[in-house]
């Protein structure tokens, strides 16, 4: 590849090159890589029509569900395996130790399961959600009618200084400019508020072990791929300080191995997955980053 590479999205190093080519059905895209902070990218950039038609295909409703039966089928999918309600949980009861204000901002809040433990746990919620269907979901899930897009400059302009939490969860990695959405959250939150930010961990053990072919590497839904590293950088340069950086890992083990004949074998199985994936977070070198940051 000739062209240049700009810095690290991330860390702003210059120390960046071409690293391969990813193809899938939506095309080839071409990924950089930071050689100090060992976050990557998309480069160049996807252009906002692809992105929108990507989505357009990704959203759109099963026609043979009713939004009944997908709520339905969201509910028994969560009860199988509390993925979603898992982590929303944890999200909540951070946020909640770590502010005593009650306006809390979610933003992309898919179903609505991180608003749902928000309100859970005291807070007043405001959800953005592009996808008609998942507002839907939301209303159901938690009768809050969230509002019908994502971070917007007008949306950013009348909340300024609005939030005492904005949680923006498995969201950066799909955003194409990452500098400009960390400063729009800093705007909405409060002086003494709270930003919590979930992404895939880029280099994490899985994902070293993965290589390019690294699960989350997914244009051009995934166009962002951030190390541990490369997202401190990222928020200290924007001016935030960390108060809380964790590692989580997660895998529904016995959907995976459901082939297996014998279900002690299953249970085995993953007390085993369980035990490493609790040893890799320990290290913090889990599969994904949650991050808690304030305003320096």
């Amino acid at each position: 590849m000739s062209e240049t590479i700009p810095k690290c999205l991330a860390c702003e190093s210059a120390a960046t090159k071409f690293w391969f080519e990813k193809t899938n059905a939506h095309g080839c895209y071409p990924i950089s890589r930071c050689r100090d902070c060992g976050s990557a990218w998309v480069y160049p950039r996807p252009t906002e029509a692809v992105i929108a038609r990507f989505y357009e295909q990704y959203n759109r409703h099963p026609s043979d569900l009713s939004i009944d039966d997908l709520f339905a089928r969201v509910l028994q999918q969560e009860r199988d395996y509390p993925n979603s309600t898992i982590d929303a949980a944890r999200f909540a009861s951070r946020c909640r130790m770590l502010t005593r204000g009650n306006r809390f901002l979610d933003v992309g809040a898919g179903y609505g399961f991180s608003s749902r433990a928000a309100l859970d746990v005291g807070f007043e919620v405001t959800a953005l959600e592009p996808s008609a269907v998942s507002r839907e979901i939301v209303k159901k899930l938690t009768n809050i009618t969230a509002e019908p897009s994502m971070l917007t400059r007008e949306f950013v302009a009348v909340h300024e200084r609005a939030f005492d939490v904005v949680l923006l969860s498995q969201v950066l990695e799909h955003m194409l400019e990452v500098e400009a959405v960390i400063d729009q959250l800093a705007t909405l939150l409060d002086p003494s508020g709270v930003l919590c930010l979930a992404v895939p961990h880029f280099a994490s053990a899985i994902s070293r072990l993965q290589g390019k072919g690294d699960m989350f590497i997914s244009p051009p839904e995934h166009v962002n791929f951030f190390s541990r590293s490369g997202l401190e950088k990222l928020l200290l340069r924007r001016g935030f300080v960390i108060v809380k950086m964790e590692t989580v890992s997660r895998v529904d083990v016995q959907k995976k191995l459901a082939r297996l004949p014998l279900k002690p074998a299953r249970n085995v199985a993953d007390r085993t997955v369980r035990a490493i994936f609790s040893a890799m977070d320990a290290i913090k070198t889990g599969m994904f980053l949650n991050v808690y940051a304030r305003r320096a």
